[in-house]
């Protein structure tokens, strides 16, 4: 390549990563995007789905932005109330979405626990509001408890980065009897890395306790 204002030429070594929500084929069809650039571009094609879909990576991805935007001030994790908001809304700009929802509440709570009212206002005022008024109802104990003992796991998962052996031996059980636990909660295992193997979680999602 030349540098702009030099006629030398320089080289390079780069690997170019490029992201799009659009349908480039598509747009080629309609002559919106150039098809050589596309072919140019397109040596290793992923479809990544969208936050909504991987529901499992939430609370992983809150406990880096929290750890990132804290500072290590903030000790008071999340509510109860907080979280359940969290896992309702649908967050259609994705993990930038869910960054800036963080540092925004992080900054609001200021080393406090993260609640309700730290939220920004467009998620707050979602379809996660019901989520938050049958959370405060009063339900049996047996639900309550599968539901903090669900959110239970899925910290415990979180803080092992998804790996069920270190998962099973800081809760104190082994791993048959967390992967049966899992499978109960909807927590399905994912591709495995060596003999750990991670888990994401595919059940419902209301989850009354404090997962961080």
């Amino acid at each position: 390549m030349e540098p702009l204002g030099s006629n030398q030429s320089v080289r390079v070594d780069v690997r170019v990563i490029s992201a799009t929500h659009r349908n480039l084929q598509q747009r080629i069809a309609e002559g919106l995007f150039r098809a050589d650039l596309y072919y140019r571009i397109n040596t290793i094609d992923m479809a990544i789905p969208p936050l909504r879909e991987r529901a499992g990576d939430l609370a992983v991805l809150v406990k880096v932005f929290l750890e990132k935007y804290s500072n290590g001030e903030q000790r008071g994790g999340i509510t109860w109330r907080a979280w359940n908001t969290l896992a309702a809304y649908d967050f259609p700009g994705n993990v930038r979405e869910l960054m800036h929802t963080v540092e925004h509440a992080a900054l609001l709570a200021a080393g406090g626990p993260i609640d309700l009212q730290h939220l920004p206002s467009a998620i707050r005022g979602g379809r996660s509001t019901e989520v938050v008024a049958a959370a405060s109802k009063m339900t049996p104990l047996r639900e309550a408890a599968q539901a903090f003992e669900r959110g239970y796991l899925l910290r415990a998962l979180a803080e092992s980065d998804g790996r069920r052996g270190k998962a099973a031996e800081a809760l104190g059980i082994s791993r048959k009897s967390l992967w049966e636990k899992l499978r109960a909660y909807g927590v399905t295992e994912a591709a495995s890395d060596g003999d750990e193997g991670r888990a994401v979680s595919t059940g419902p999602h209301e989850l009354r306790s404090d997962p961080l």
